[in-house]
């Protein structure tokens, strides 16, 4: 009864809802996993390195969850345009723009802090991890026609 439940409100539901929650679950995965080698890093490696970057792992932690969730939002809202290549390497770009003011102000502190360069060096991170993840996870949609069974 579960299950027909869970069916009968998916159907019921938007699509721009389904995908919001499906970007949103895919965002937290990320999250999830990058923070966890955060904190094997933090764990194991050397304090002066993230020092000298200004990371703490609760700064670190938090980029990641705000990027998760703000990024994953903005990929099911654009998820239609993943259609196509590249759409695809355009949501990736702004699937990476939270991440990236997230580590902005995770490392540099409020965005009146940042310099020309750190801006700069945030976009042109979004801009090139977002194309590249972007266009090599893209995926050609499954067609709505579905293949007929063979009549034995």
């Amino acid at each position: 009864m579960r299950a027909e439940q869970r069916a009968a409100r998916s159907r019921a539901e938007p699509r721009v809802v389904r995908d919001v929650r499906w970007g949103i679950g895919w965002g937290l995965a990320f999250a999830v996993g990058f923070s966890l080698i955060a904190l094997v890093s933090f764990a194991f490696g050397d304090p002066r390195q993230f020092a000298e970057m200004g990371l703490a792992p609760a700064t670190t932690l938090g980029a990641y969850a705000f990027g998760g969730v703000v990024g994953g939002t903005l990929v099911g809202l654009l998820r239609p345009l993943t259609r196509w290549r590249a759409g695809a390497g355009l949501v990736g770009i702004v699937a990476c723009l939270p991440l990236s003011l997230g580590f902005l102000v995770a490392m540099h502190g409020t965005p009146s802090q940042w310099t020309r360069t750190q801006v700069t060096a945030g976009l042109l991170t979004a801009l090139l991890l977002g194309t590249a993840c972007g266009t090599l996870w893209w995926e050609e949609p499954p067609t709505t026609e579905q293949p007929r069974k063979a009549r034995r």
